[in-house]
């Protein structure tokens, strides 16, 4: 620091002028209303000598010395720890004998002698470590006396050992000056002395208390919201500050003595260094951003001002305005990024901290006597950047916290709303369980007639093949409704907290072989190889096994519906890890199926979710099987985990604890096991040579053929078998494969589902409707919707009936009599009608164009005698064969026989009009024969052209 620094800033306008003469004694005059430094003519010697006290010690060769030199330029002093300061004094006989004031300060310990004798012993002088100890009395003033002839001696024995390490960051309140004596009036000290510290203090505690109010209000709305950690951070804040400002006062004005003279300091440190660091904190979590590489950059910067004081004095000197300035840095481009994301409030944080590290930088300017000095200007630099940033901070966390009290209250309202609304939901859902338990318990009764009585019927009917397989189909629905409303039943007792564990002791292996068994007939129906592996010997275990059946089945059958036909399953029971008591177990089916997209993979678990509730969902299903899996496998105690990719397949595993059974059950059931052996199930099945229910074929009967589009397998069954007496019958299983049998085979009549996979069945009815090869064919659409929009917007596509399931087969059966029946009608009526115009026959606008287009094309050739089916097939853009189905299915005639009437028909009109004989009516109407126009004119219209012209 710079030498004289300290009194500099204390003691302004205190030193008299013209103190000193040319002579090694200082003139000490009058005091009048000033105190007086001494810091002139003193003289110093390094070691240790009691003589040295004496006022007549000859010490002209002792070296001169300004003793409010900073200690650490006293070099001398530094290397031999202890020394002594001597000055002669030339006092005004008016200072003698009358009592005055002695006020110091010093970085050590002394004894003051005046004449040679001891007046004051400021801590313990001496050079063992161990045995001194440093006191400041921090300017207090004591007793003091000119006796006798005005030229007096002042002599001071002084130590300060390398063990006491001074402050370096004391710098930061005016340097460290080794000793500092000065002289005045008792009374006007004393004044002085009050008038300072109060001063000081005021300002010093007044800061303090105000950030500890800060602090406190902060934590208080930290406490009633948690959420905003802001306010937390600030809180820590503004009360490391005041700490640390509390500490100041302490340093600079009560007396130190031994080790409080740095341990007070270092604590101050502690809290310095900490509030910048709260503060970068309550910064970065006001901008909602993740701590980085510059938050650690001034951590690390502000902690090290805590041992700096350990530091060589010129680096500790230098780093502290870098100290000082880097976390505001740091603050100020944080609290940007924050006004740049248009954080509300961000340019109040962020003019804030600008505004500290401005004055911080003026505090060092002025400190280092870059700027010219002015009165008070440290103080006041210091005061404006520390509560730029507070005040700030606490202005914006304030508004904050009052916005955020005044959502809390609406938000308030809001969940006493919500909270009535759920009451409501509560009571809505138990009323929705207590009817899903009514009605499930309504349907088992008529569902258990209903299997009952086809028990008995299946007993007494087993001849004819009809009466079997309806049998079959009615008690495979009839199961497969009973074990909806088992489902239904079992959400609603879960939903009601009824549904219990029912623990039994069982043989898990066997358990998973008879149930795996049971599904490898069904697999192998659809020609599905099903795969199994379980774990050698029995395992008996304490399980649900009704609840464990209910789990694993509902698994089985998801994967045997999204297998596709020549797939394949695996069923997996593993023994993961064995326990005393319990043994650790996983059920895995995986399937190579259709897999589940990511999107719909975290809701497969949901109650009523299904992946596709579009009219072209693949599959089946309610939506309950997997919840009720999920819910069943909680309730034992177990999870269910499921990993799938599309076009994949999927893996379901669940994972469950079960405990060991006694030694005594585990006996008794040894002994059923050994008298009942479960039959194993074949490790591979895949059977190839099972009947596939399309035929893709018509035969050459005189039936009419119907085509069937449905997804349902068993319905479509049913359909077929019901109409295969009567009609030829095509099935198809979604409507991409039943639009390209129709376009290839031109069935009669098409019967089709709405729902269905790759193509729905409005899809189909629009693109049939709209195709002029199949635009003829009657086409009904079956759907469960029977709301009236999906009814129009089926029929808007050309749908010629629309039936809602269920339905009645006389009904369907009457529908397809009067629709095939209606169309022959009009073919007929075609073929007899000599102006029947095309837009009597067409049912549907394409046909009618499609007509107009073959008629146009007829009439464009009608001279030329060449023209035939090949060019007739080319003009008109259809193969021969689409042609001639397509005007078979309108006309009744083949392609020939049409080119052929229309010839004929053109003929009559021109006889009739006596446009030319015979022979020139056969050549302009395309005949180069007039005999054999005459033979067909005769088989058409029953005379010959001349009889025509004759009648």
């Amino acid at each position: 620091m710079r030498k004289g620094l300290f009194f500099v800033l204390l003691f302004l306008s205190l030193i008299r002028p013209g103190l000193s003469d040319s002579s090694t004694a200082l003139k000490l005059n009058s005091f009048k209303e000033n105190e007086v430094i001494l810091n002139q003519n003193w003289k110093f010697h390094t070691g240790d000598n009691p003589s040295w006290a004496n006022p007549d010690f000859d010490d002209s060769n002792w070296s001169p010395i300004d003793p409010t030199t900073d200690i650490h330029y006293l070099t001398d002093l530094r290397a031999a720890e202890m020394g002594w300061f001597r000055l002669h004094l030339n006092v005004d006989e008016s200072l003698l004998n009358i009592p005055l004031a002695l006020t110091i300060f010093q970085r050590g310990a002394s004894e003051i002698y005046l004449n040679g004798k001891l007046i004051h012993t400021l801590g313990v002088v001496s050079q063992d470590p161990n045995k001194e100890v440093l006191f400041n009395p921090n300017f207090t003033p004591y007793s003091f006396q000119f006796q006798g002839q005005p030229n007096q001696v002042l002599a001071v024995r002084f130590s300060f050992t390398k063990r006491n390490p001074y402050m370096n960051f004391l710098g930061l309140w005016g340097g460290n000056p080794t000793l500092i004596i000065q002289l005045g009036q008792m009374d006007n000290a004393i004044q002085s002395m009050l008038q300072k510290r109060a001063i000081v203090t005021s300002r010093l505690v007044g800061k303090a208390t105000f950030l500890l109010f800060l602090a406190l209000l902060h934590l208080f709305f930290f406490l009633t919201y948690p959420t905003n950690k802001t306010n937390l951070y600030y809180s820590l804040f503004t009360s490391s500050l005041a700490l640390g400002y509390f500490l100041e006062h302490v340093f600079r004005f009560m007396p130190r003595e031994g080790d409080s003279y740095f341990v007070i300091g270092l604590i101050s440190c502690l809290f310095f260094s900490t509030y910048i660091i709260w503060g970068i904190k309550a910064v970065y979590s006001f901008a909602r951003e993740k701590l980085d590489g510059l938050f650690w950059f001034a951590t690390v910067s502000a902690l090290l001002f805590i041992p700096s004081w350990k530091w060589p004095y010129e680096a500790a000197n230098y780093y502290w305005p870098f100290f000082l300035i880097s976390g505001p840095t740091v603050a100020v481009l944080v609290s940007w990024r924050a006004v740049r994301k248009k954080i509300k409030g961000a340019w109040i944080v962020f003019l804030g901290w600008s505004g500290n590290f401005l004055f911080w930088s003026l505090f060092c300017l002025f400190f280092f006597n870059i700027l010219p000095r002015i009165p008070y200007d440290i103080a006041i630099t210091l005061d404006l950047a520390v509560f730029c940033a507070a005040i700030s901070f606490s202005v914006l966390l304030a508004i904050e916290y009052a916005q955020t009290k005044r959502s809390l209250q609406t938000s308030l309202l809001d969940m006493e709303v919500k909270r009535l609304e759920t009451e409501k939901m509560l009571e809505l859902d138990k009323t929705k369980s207590d009817f899903f338990a009514n009605i499930s318990h309504e349907f088992r009764t008529p569902l258990t007639l209903i299997g009952g009585t086809l028990d008995q019927l299946e007993e007494k009917s087993k001849t004819h093949y009809l009466l079997r397989e309806g049998h079959e189909l009615i008690k495979k629905n009839a199961d497969r409704l009973l074990q909806l409303v088992n489902q239904l039943l079992d959400l609603s007792k879960l939903e009601a907290g009824k549904l219990k564990l029912e623990k039994a002791p069982g043989e898990i292996v066997g358990f998973s072989k008879r149930l795996a068994g049971t599904f490898s007939s069904q697999f192998e129906s659809k020609q599905i190889t099903f795969v199994t592996h379980f774990p050698k010997g029995p395992i008996y275990l304490n399980f649900d096994q009704d609840k464990l059946e209910k789990v694993v089945a509902n698994l089985l059958i998801n994967a045997f519906k999204f297998t596709p036909t020549g797939g394949k399953v695996h069923f997996d029971l593993s023994r993961i890890a064995e326990m005393d008591s319990s043994v650790h177990l996983e059920f895995k089916i995986t399937d190579n199926g259709i897999g589940i997209s990511p999107e719909r993979l975290p809701r497969i678990f949901d109650r009523f979710y299904q992946g596709e509730a579009s009219a072209t969902r693949a599959y089946e299903g309610t939506g309950i099987g997997l919840a009720l899996v999920k819910e069943l496998t909680e309730l034992q105690g177990g999870s269910i985990t499921v990993e799938s990719s599309p076009n994949s397949g999927t893996t379901f595993t669940v994972a469950l604890t079960l405990e060991h059974v006694g030694e005594e059950a585990m006996a008794e059931l040894e002994k059923l096991e050994s008298a009942f052996n479960p039959v194993l199930i074949t490790q591979e099945t895949n059977h190839t040579n099972n009947k596939s229910p399309k035929q893709v074929a018509i035969s050459n009967g005189t039936l009419s053929a119907v085509l069937i589009v449905e997804d349902n397998q068993d319905l479509r069954h049913f359909i077929a078998q019901s109409l295969r007496e009567q009609y030829q019958v095509l099935e198809a299983e979604n409507g991409l494969e039943g639009f390209r049998l129709a376009t290839e085979i031109m069935p009669d009549l098409i019967i089709s589902d709405v729902m269905m996979p790759v193509m729905d069945g409005v899809s189909l009815s629009e693109q049939v409707k709209n195709d002029e090869r199949t635009s003829h064919i009657p086409f009904v659409l079956l759907t469960a919707r029977a709301d009236l929009e999906s009814k129009i917007s089926g029929l808007e596509t050309g749908a010629d009936a629309y039936l809602t399931k269920p339905f009645d087969m006389k009904e369907l059966k009457v529908r397809i009599h009067h629709l095939i029946e209606g169309r022959k009608r009009l073919r007929e009526r075609f073929s007899r009608s000599l102006t029947l115009q095309p837009s009597e026959i067409a049912v549907t606008s394409t046909d009618e164009k499609f007509l107009k287009k073959a008629l146009a094309i007829l009439e464009e050739n009608l001279t030329n005698t060449d023209f035939d089916v090949g060019i007739f097939s080319r003009e008109i853009g259809m193969s021969r064969t689409n042609l001639h189905r397509k005007l078979k299915a309108l006309t009744n005639c083949s392609a020939t026989e049409f080119i052929r009437i229309v010839r004929l028909k053109r003929a009559m009109y021109l006889l009739e009009q006596k446009a030319g004989n015979v022979s020139e009516v056969a050549y302009a109407v395309g005949f180069n024969s007039v005999s054999y126009f005459d033979r067909c004119f005769k088989k058409h219209f029953g005379k010959t052209p001349s009889e025509l012209i004759s009648s």
